[in-house]
């Protein structure tokens, strides 16, 4: 779009967009006519103490570029952020559920509070809807969506986001899509199954008091509930310090959980919580001032990793490297494997470094990987190096979507 002083452009405003297609279709999930299964981070903006919500665009890209490092294609968010950040998840395959900022149990459903909330929904939407990223329309997080105030205060905002906008989806995250309900004559649905999918913040063995080994169940009580909806973990991860154990625990808490929804074919994606440490203002820190914060990221709050991190990318990878065996003389064989877990898609362009160390891999060759889908299997051959190596396989944008070591 462009001001013109007769034949002369002297003013111009430009804009991103892009077109997909992401459909539901028996409970499974479609993007551009294809099958997938999504699994991406959360980034909570204004964490970075240094910052807090004036963040530079350099500190907005270098977490957008966090999120791509653990392997994420998908994304929620509580509330509104930069246009920069939308822009990088056009460009970079993350998909976005973006909400209206709408949090917690004590917010009340008053009419003051409705129609804030359906006025913040609509400028949300004309804010945001040139990009592509965005899927779906969220109407808030953890409202007490039974009780009968709060369920038609949701109801009207995903109403009324699809009036606005009817090419694309909506949907509620929800804390109380609670088990034991399934052939109950006085079964109460939440007001997330008015959602075009469900989306479900599961915090068995922590925040929940539920133990580990009950999740399952509680998992398949949801679904037989709702049985004909797509199911996604909208939040999932180990909050400290309310919750001992440090990052050797949020480790064991992601493999767990991760095998859980891996092995339940009806779960469609999942969201981990929080790519970042966090500032907060709720109690059970043990911080003051800026730095009251949760600790519940595979990052602390200045963007450096914790052993999480890598595991997190590795639980999140699309391909996977199943075996090294041997060969003629000089190489190996490797085999790889498309992803039949979390994330589920096709593997197109990526390319595969053999290397003595972590950090030198693109000074080596590149073998490229053919194109694989979900379960498709294929060997490459690569020249072999004696002692330790490392087999790093990395994204087409340049981003490392699995790597290991070996030893020879």
């Amino acid at each position: 779009m462009g001001v013109t002083n007769g034949a002369e452009i002297i003013d111009a405003l430009g804009t991103n967009v892009g077109f997909r297609t992401l459909e539901f279709i028996n409970g499974q999930t479609h993007l551009n006519g294809e099958r997938i299964k999504l699994m991406g981070v959360e980034w909570t903006a204004g964490s970075n103490p240094n910052y807090g919500f004036a963040e530079t665009d350099s500190v907005i890209l270098a977490n957008c570029k966090l999120m791509k490092d653990v392997n994420a294609i998908f994304t929620r968010q509580h509330f509104q952020q930069d246009d920069l950040f939308y822009d990088f998840c056009d460009r970079n395959g993350i998909l976005v559920q973006q909400e209206v900022p709408l949090w917690g149990p004590e917010t009340p459903a008053t009419e003051a509070i409705q129609q804030i909330a359906q006025a913040q929904l609509g400028q949300m939407i004309n804010n945001l809807y040139n990009h592509p990223s965005i899927f779906s329309w969220g109407a808030g997080n953890e409202l007490r969506a039974r009780d009968a105030d709060m369920k038609p205060m949701i109801s009207a905002l995903m109403k009324r986001s699809r009036l606005v906008d009817p090419s694309r989806n909506a949907a509620y995250v929800s804390n109380t899509l609670t088990t034991s309900y399934y052939n109950n004559p006085n079964f109460v649905p939440d007001a997330a199954a008015e959602g075009d999918y469900l989306m479900m913040n599961e915090y068995g063995g922590s925040w929940w008091s539920i133990p580990t080994g009950k999740i399952h169940l509680y998992l398949d009580s949801v679904h037989q509930s709702y049985p004909t909806k797509p199911f996604f973990i909208s939040e999932f991860g180990l909050c400290e310090p309310n919750f001992k154990g440090g990052d050797e625990r949020r480790i064991e808490d992601l493999i767990y959980h991760m095998a859980i929804y891996e092995s339940k074919p009806y779960v469609e994606g999942a969201i981990y919580f929080d790519l970042t440490d966090y500032r907060t203002h709720y109690p059970g820190t043990n911080d003051i001032g800026k730095m009251r914060r949760r600790i519940h990221g595979v990052y602390d709050m200045y963007g450096n990793p914790k052993p999480s991190m890598k595991v997190l990318r590795e639980q999140s990878t699309p391909i996977e490297i199943q075996h090294v065996a041997g060969a003629e003389k000089g190489k190996r064989n490797i085999t790889l494997y498309g992803s039949m877990g979390l994330p589920q898609h096709t593997v197109t362009g990526y390319k595969l470094y053999i290397s003595s160390a972590t950090n030198n891999y693109l000074n080596t060759k590149a073998y490229t990987i053919p194109t694989l889908k979900p379960g498709q299997r294929h060997g490459l051959k690569v020249d072999a190096l004696k002692g330790e190596y490392y087999i790093t396989i990395v994204r087409p944008q340049g981003y490392i979507a699995t790597q290991k070591v070996f030893v020879e």
